[in-house]
């Protein structure tokens, strides 16, 4: 392909430019891809690269090299991992390089899926008599470091620049499987897993999401109903999907929203007693059983209002509204507030424990409310006296 003259000045320009920053990629006119490196003497080089990123023009950044020797050790897998985090970075340059041929480079990357170039055929090792496999070097202008262990590497390179992530949506699906193992933020799991629902075959994906629930053990409702929503979306056996929203939850964030929530009148009515029978406490939330936003929002309010300031004697009255209310979020700010209310106080009643559990059996909703009542049971099992 012919390459006009204005392309070849710019190319030019731009290998005296990293020729002028102390590390010099000598490049490729089409797409700056590497074919070889220089960190002051000796040179970095390579017969071939492979896995070839895109390469940008750098100046102060330092570049991390990953030599890997004549085998494709265990070990391996460990240090590619933390290279790949660390090669998303803007002001670090990660390559690897091996003395063995395109081959062994080919079945490196397959085997390891590296996010960085791979040189084949190098001499580097010799060169900076480099003889422990795998070994990592940074660069950075004329100095070197030696590490074996690339989480050595991350704490000597100090925080990344602010904002340096990768969207979520331009990580490789093995990234973003990493991600989603190693993040405990629930909106960044939630989004992670939705791009992964539509790269992964389904199988794939819910035997993920089966490994994530049980990596994350039984205490995380967030964590929970999250994985489980994803699952239940991508099984094809699955023919009709649930909603992850109700009239109760969006009556409730509009209610957040305007600031009209009815809590100051719940609050005033709860106190206007000094105590309540079951059947007093299900009279406001019978009299508002109804579909408008007021009603949902108050009955939100009651149940969360009991769990706040009740005692355990008025956990029946909350078990009959989980039972009554056709509200899955409602459901969920329900159980919740049994839970709550046993945050304060010995757990008493086994009995209710029961009924929770059938309650649990007859529950469909996946996203919000079973997640919640497997935590108040989990925890009055298991934390009774807390």
């Amino acid at each position: 392909m012919a390459v006009g003259k204005g392309a070849f000045r710019r190319s030019q320009r731009l290998v005296r430019t990293l020729r002028h920053s102390g590390v010099i990629w000598s490049t490729s006119i089409a797409g700056l891809l590497p074919s070889s490196v220089f960190a002051g003497p000796p040179a970095l080089t390579a017969e071939k690269w492979l896995n070839t990123l895109t390469v940008r023009p750098f100046d102060d950044r330092r570049v991390v090299v990953l030599f890997i020797g004549v085998k494709l050790t265990r070990d391996l897998e460990g240090q590619v991992t933390e290279l790949n985090k660390i090669a998303r970075r803007s002001d670090v340059v990660v390559v690897g390089v091996t003395s063995e041929g395109e081959a062994f480079g080919r079945r490196f990357i397959e085997k390891f899926d590296p996010r960085f170039a791979v040189g084949v055929q190098s001499r580097a090792a010799r060169a900076f008599d480099v003889r422990q496999f795998p070994s990592v070097l940074v660069f950075r202008r004329e100095e070197t470091t030696r590490f074996t262990d690339p989480a050595e590497v991350s704490t000597s390179l100090g925080a990344a620049p602010s904002g340096d992530e990768l969207p979520l949506e331009r990580l490789s699906t093995s990234e973003l499987r990493d991600h989603v193992r190693a993040t405990d933020d629930t909106t960044v799991l939630e989004e992670s897993l939705s791009i992964l629902r539509l790269r992964m075959p389904p199988d794939e994906f819910m035997s993920l999401c089966d490994e994530l629930e049980y990596l994350k053990g039984q205490n995380s409702l967030g964590w929970k109903g999250t994985v489980r929503y994803q699952r239940h979306l991508a099984d094809p056996d699955a023919l009709i999907k649930q909603s992850d929203v109700s009239p109760g939850r969006e009556a409730f964030w509009k209610a957040k929203k305007e600031g009209t929530f009815p809590t100051q009148e719940v609050h005033d009515l709860f106190r206007s007693k000094p105590e309540w029978t079951t059947d007093e406490l299900m009279g406001p939330f019978l009299d508002n059983l109804g579909t408008s936003d007021a009603e949902l929002v108050y009955r939100w309010d009651w149940a969360g209002m009991i769990g706040n300031l009740g005692t355990p004697k008025y956990a029946d009255a909350l078990a009959e509204m989980l039972e009554a209310e056709p509200d899955a979020n409602l459901r969920m700010r329900i159980a919740a507030a049994i839970s709550d209310i046993y945050d304060n106080h010995p757990f008493q009643d086994p009995a209710l424990v029961e009924r929770l559990e059938r309650q649990l059996q007859r529950e469909d909703d996946i996203r919000w409310v079973r997640p919640m009542l497997e935590l108040a049971i989990h925890q009055l099992k298991n934390h009774p006296a807390e």
